[in-house]
């Protein structure tokens, strides 16, 4: 009987994951898939709160950013009352823009004065999105596309982030706002974890070959989920993370 015809690259260079069709394997997927979220909260250092440094640094940040603009309004302020002092009574046109620009100036600098920062918003949960027999892709030009191989399980992760939006006051201008201040803001900072898993290693050197052979056609971050950690420290050595089952660390 013919040999089965590689379907993909890593099949070409002889990297066949015999682990895929164990029940073991498929124990351990099951298990990586119930406690991803969790994996993921310890590998991008999740906290439950937003820690008390970050609160205190954006609460500077902004007071140190509105007391600056508070300046400039003023100064703005005081420019257009004298530019009208200084108008005669037949520059109709200018005296009317001049008013307004001094209308606008006064009700910033009035905003400013009466602008507090306030608590920031609770903190949200973590959200995951898991998906098993990832395809790793070569896209060549023209659109072929070619498949690699297939990273057991890629979880994207959007971890909140706390912020200020905008981080300083951006002043009245015609046409486009009256002035923006700065407000809590909460943003996403997304990952991408690649798992491999593996019930056994029989070769450390294949491994790494094969994720490298990845890291080439896709970013993310590795790991190896494995029962055995004895090799985590050459992974992580290699850039490579490791999480151990079933316990779960990273």
């Amino acid at each position: 009987m013919a040999k089965p015809r590689a379907s993909t690259i890593q099949q070409r260079f002889g990297f066949q994951d015999g682990d895929l069709k164990t029940p073991k394997h498929d124990e351990m997927m099951l298990w990586l898939d119930a406690n991803a979220e969790t994996i993921s909260e310890r590998i991008v250092g999740y906290e439950s709160s937003w820690l008390l440094d970050d609160i205190q640094e954006l609460e500077i940040g902004a007071t140190n950013a509105v007391e600056s603009a508070k300046v400039s309004a003023r100064e703005n302020a005081a420019d257009a009352v004298r530019r009208l002092e200084q108008l005669s009574s037949d520059d109709f046109g200018w005296r009317t823009r001049c008013e307004e620009a001094r209308t606008r100036a006064i009700d910033w600098a009035n905003r400013l004065l009466g602008w507090r920062l306030g608590d920031p918003p609770e903190k949200p949960s973590i959200k995951v999105k898991k998906r098993w027999e990832y395809a790793v892709v070569d896209q060549k030009y023209g659109g072929s596309k070619y498949v690699v191989g297939f990273i057991d399980m890629c979880v994207d992760v959007w971890n909140p982030c706390l912020s200020l939006a905008p981080h300083e006051p951006s002043a009245p201008y015609v046409g486009e706002h009256d002035g923006v201040l700065p407000n809590w803001a909460v943003m996403k900072n997304h990952h991408s974890l690649l798992f491999e898993v593996k019930s056994t290693i029989p070769s450390l050197g294949e491994l790494i070959r094969q994720l490298r052979m990845y890291q080439t056609y896709t970013d993310g971050t590795f790991y190896v989920v494995a029962p055995d950690s004895k090799y985590k420290p050459t992974l992580r050595s290699q850039g490579i993370g490791f999480v151990h089952y079933p316990g779960g660390e990273v």
